[in-house]
């Protein structure tokens, strides 16, 4: 297990550390933000890695929760893009906690603004927001959980159009 065992410093106020025991790693969770889900649980577990595999990239990363679970599949570099501030910073120290740094990078950006003119992607993943601003849904009232959930920064169109810019010739685009 790679997993720092020592939590504690890794924690703000009202943050906790889930573990996932298949893939021995820990993730930091904090009540005030939108918390992964069995979603993207099962998109993690959806993905197919194969030997061609060399670059992942996950949109709306959160706290990293798809990026940590692909590293228990892969060896492969994974980059997690979030645009919360806190979830990145989050998503950061779980990355630390679990000694991926070498593998999982995850930076604070949008995705309509994301290039990377370096790499193309073998597979990009996305548990995106998928209530539209007109839904019937009430947007949440923290902030947080409500870019995670509803289009506000964000639509269908937009990120499926960036995944088709970064995506090589024959990559995957895997999302719930």
């Amino acid at each position: 297990m790679k997993t720092n065992k020592n939590f504690q410093t890794f924690l703000k106020p009202q943050e906790q550390v889930d573990l996932f025991f298949r893939e021995s790693l820990g993730i930091v969770q904090n009540p005030n933000f939108f918390s992964f889900s069995m979603d993207a649980i099962l998109l993690a577990d959806f993905v197919r890695v194969t030997r061609r595999t060399h670059h992942i990239v996950d949109f709306c990363s959160g706290n990293g929760v798809i990026p940590l679970l692909l590293s228990h599949k892969t060896s492969s570099a994974i980059l997690g893009l979030e645009i919360q501030k806190d979830l990145v910073e989050m998503a950061q120290r779980s990355i630390q906690m679990n000694g991926l740094e070498d593998q999982i990078q995850m930076i604070r950006g949008d995705v309509n603004e994301f290039k990377r003119h370096d790499v193309l992607y073998d597979i990009v993943t996305c548990n995106p927001p998928y209530f539209t601003l007109g839904d019937h849904h009430n947007h949440h009232q923290v902030e947080a959980h409500a870019i995670a959930r509803h289009e506000i920064l964000l639509t269908l169109e937009q990120w499926v159009a960036k995944a088709g810019q970064v995506l090589k010739m024959k990559g995957r685009l895997v999302f719930v």
